[in-house]
């Protein structure tokens, strides 16, 4: 076992939400896009918000909203603590285990006692169990800030030799194999310290090496790393023969580099880059004590008549390059493709902004139109109605637009990456073998066997399900594949959203106000939201149960629409909803809203909606208003905001709600109709059935049929239209309402009428094939 602290961020931003989500492995995989679950155990201890304890097997939406909400707790009391920085409040530890799987006992007496050495098993800690590289190897983190007051920070005071000592304790109880380390176990089994001088003297004896990070980075990447070049060359002879700071400066110049301060030493490093390597890791030891105070470099080039001329080198300076030397050819094109690429992917992307922006445009230069038009024309009495609708209009065109563009954003993002040649050399490696280049995939077959550990191997068989292996001496290459409304007297707007869903508009309480079945719909919540922004800013105050309240909360966070609320206690919780939230954003939040959408109590403007094809273009036709008189009006139940409006009547909806499901098909057959033809722009109401009328079948189902007639789409109910029927094709069991037919309303001597003319050439009588000129036009 071994055992190593790792630092913070260089940043600084290190946040308790980061670490978690980083042990879990909540991040997006780049290929699948789906979350990656690495953490195989999970243990959290000392929260108040969670249940501690080990998790496994858990759903990933489960263990996602659980990591965020013991997140928040520990970033709140690592808060208390005003006096540390934010980089000194988390610890963070690895203790790897090699190839072997740690059992259960051997990982609690690892979290045990590690915590308790460091003294930080009374704080808020988390562990995740990981083998993700190669090996097993458990991550802890843990709060530095105490829970009690006065949240002292904890120093982690001589954690390095406390942690090796651990390891050895382990090792010894539970009989693993003795590693390499700060301590050692003697002949009678005693564990003792190994001499500072001793250790001095091994590091000094062993090869000179790379770090870790470093080797990390080639693995990944497939490209020589800075600290490779440097020893490949053996710079440090090449320095060494410096007898001042300036002739250090001058020799290093000379290979393009420079020589730093950094963390109390002194580091080689490419010049005005970051990174480099310690120079006492290529043989320059105790320089203060050769060359007196440190000195830097002086602007300019850099000479010295005590160096030795710098004999002619292929590698003079340092450039990213890759790691095998057979792979040069194909680093060029990755760099050259990479070059390309980024042109036609900031082109692409500008484009789309900028269509979207100019849709934006429009959308707003028609809205403010249409208001300049209302309050020049629209007696002033009738003013307030005609704003509230004009508002309400750009409210839900906006949101639909929003949907739109985030879709049309991921759709190019998912285009791109599939012609982009790689984030890394490898992955430009990767893609030019599945495209058959055999030269490619040797390379990549290469850094893949270099990095191979029996813990990867295992993995590969696990997850591909492998029962049978053939080996041989050869590596060959083998085949892997989707409002109605009303007007009162005084001037006050009542939307109607359907199932008894209303959001009311109050022109005497200055109000957005929602009865009792719109209180508990998120749909029509997140529309009242929205609505009351353009009425009142970004700030609300709410009025209603707490249960409304919260849910509005909820939806706000949910639905990122960017208010702030005025009550503390809203705000607050606000804000705690927003970790939640990006969570479910990654979950795929985005795809289950637009299923909510779809349902049956969609909230939408029938009509109104902007399709995804050339919305620029398309005209966004106003919300059909219908002054009611004033007994139809008091038709409805009135009910007093403590009585039943949440401050801002109904009973339970239907199972299925068949005028929801018409408009859904209207506005499916809108999106899918060209551009500025008479479907695309057309505006939905329900018909008067007394009033005649003609036009081509749009849609139907059990309850109700919607026909296109001219720039208008109608809605007729089936109970209606079925009362005096005529049909002339040959469906028997009475389903003439199918989309294409043709369907006339006109008043006979027996009042009004309903003839339906049959367009499927296989449902026409013989008489209607010879002549199929339609009924009524």
């Amino acid at each position: 076992m071994i055992s190593k602290h790792i630092k913070t961020r260089k940043d600084g931003k290190s946040s308790a939400t980061d670490a978690l989500r980083y042990g879990e492995g909540l991040k997006v995989d780049r290929e699948t896009g789906e979350l990656l679950d690495k953490s195989h155990r999970t243990r959290i201890g000392n929260f108040g918000l969670v249940d501690d304890g080990v998790y496994t097997g858990r759903d990933i939406a489960e263990m996602s909203e659980l990591m965020d909400l013991a997140a928040i707790e520990m970033q709140a009391n690592c808060d208390l603590n005003t006096r540390i920085s934010a980089d000194k409040k988390l610890a963070h530890f690895v203790v790897s285990y090699n190839q072997d799987k740690p059992t259960e006992a051997v990982l609690r007496d690892t979290e045990d006692s590690m915590l308790a050495v460091m003294k930080l098993d009374k704080n808020h800690f988390a562990t995740f169990l990981h083998n993700d590289n190669g090996h097993w190897h458990l991550h802890i983190f843990a709060s530095r800030i105490e829970k009690e007051k006065p949240h002292r920070g904890n120093s982690l005071w001589h954690d390095q030799i406390n942690r090796d000592k651990v390891c050895r304790e382990i090792e010894m109880r539970h009989g693993l194999a003795h590693d390499n380390g700060l301590h050692q176990i003697n002949d009678l089994g005693q564990i003792v310290e190994i001499p500072r001088a001793e250790r001095q003297a091994k590091r000094d004896a062993k090869p000179v090496g790379i770090s870790d990070q470093a080797k990390t980075t080639e693995i990944y990447s497939g490209e020589k790393s800075f600290q490779t070049w440097a020893n490949e060359i053996r710079i440090g002879d090449r320095l060494k023969h410096a007898k001042s700071w300036k002739d250090l400066h001058a020799a290093a110049a000379a290979y393009g580099c420079e020589v730093k301060e950094k963390s109390g030493g002194f580091v080689l490093c490419p010049a005005g880059q970051k990174g480099g390597i310690s120079l006492s890791k290529i043989g320059l030891k105790k320089l203060p004590e050769k060359y007196g105070v440190f000195e830097k470099s002086e602007p300019g080039p850099q000479e010295s008549s005590e160096i030795p001329p710098l004999a002619e080198s292929k590698e003079k300076t340092y450039k990213p390059g890759p790691l095998l030397d057979n792979g040069k050819t194909h680093y060029a094109r990755w760099k050259e493709s990479k070059v390309a690429f980024q042109i036609v992917k900031n082109d692409r992307g500008n484009a789309q902004r900028e269509d979207h922006a100019l849709t934006r445009q429009r959308l707003r230069v028609q809205h403010k139109s249409e208001l300049a038009k209302i309050r020049a024309t629209t007696p002033r009495p009738d003013q307030f109605a005609a704003i509230s609708i004009a508002k309400m209009n750009q409210t839900v065109a906006l949101a639909t637009l929003n949907d739109i563009f985030a879709k049309e954003r991921k759709s190019l993002r998912d285009e791109l990456a599939k012609t982009a040649p790689g984030n890394t050399f490898r992955d430009f490696l990767v893609i030019q073998a599945a495209k058959g280049d055999d030269i490619a995939l040797g390379l990549a077959r290469r850094y893949g066997w270099e990095e191979a550990t029996d813990v990867l191997r295992q993995r590969e068989v696990d997850q591909l399900k492998i029962v049978a292996a053939v080996q041989g001496q050869e590596d060959l290459p083998a085949p892997r594949l989707q409002i109605t409304h009303q007007v009162e007297r005084n001037g006050t707007v009542i939307y109607d959203f359907g199932n008894g869903r209303k959001i009311i508009d109050s022109a005497i309480s200055k109000q957005v106000q929602l009865n009792a079945a719109a209180a508990h719909s998120p749909q029509a919540i997140a529309t009242a939201l929205r609505f009351a922004t353009t009425k009142f800013g970004n700030t609300l105050s709410l009025t209603g149960t707490t249960e409304f309240q919260r849910l509005a909360v909820e939806t706000a966070v949910s639905q990122r629409l960017g208010i702030k609320f005025a009550d503390p206690e809203l705000e607050a919780y606000r804000a705690q909803l927003e970790a939640q939230q990006r969570t479910k954003a990654r979950l795929g939040a985005s795809e289950t809203r637009s299923k909510s959408r779809n349902r049956p109590d969609e909230i939408g403007t029938p009509g109104s909606s902007i399709t995804p094809t050339d919305t620029g273009a398309k005209h966004i036709p106003p919300i059909q208003t219908t002054r009611q008189a004033p007994h139809e009006a008091e038709k409805r139940v009135v009910v007093a905001p403590e009585a039943g409006h949440q401050g801002l009547d109904s009973g339970p909806a239907p199972e299925i709600d068949f005028l929801a499901e018409i408009h859904q098909q209207i506005d499916l057959a809108k999106a899918a109709a060209a551009p500025g033809s008479s479907l695309a722009n057309s505006t939905t109401t329900e018909a008067d059935h007394e009033v005649s009328g003609s036009g081509v079948i749009l849609a139907a189902n059990v309850g109700f049929v919607a026909v296109l007639d001219r720039h208008k789409v109608q809605i007729y109910k089936v109970s209606e239209l079925v009362k005096n029927l005529t049909y002339d094709g040959l469906d028997t069991t009475g389903g003439c309402f199918v989309k294409g037919n043709e369907l006339l309303r006109k008043r006979g001597a027996d009042g009004m009428r309903t003839v339906v003319t049959e367009k499927r050439l296989h449902m026409q009588s013989p008489e209607n094939r010879k002549d199929n000129r339609g009924v009524g036009r």
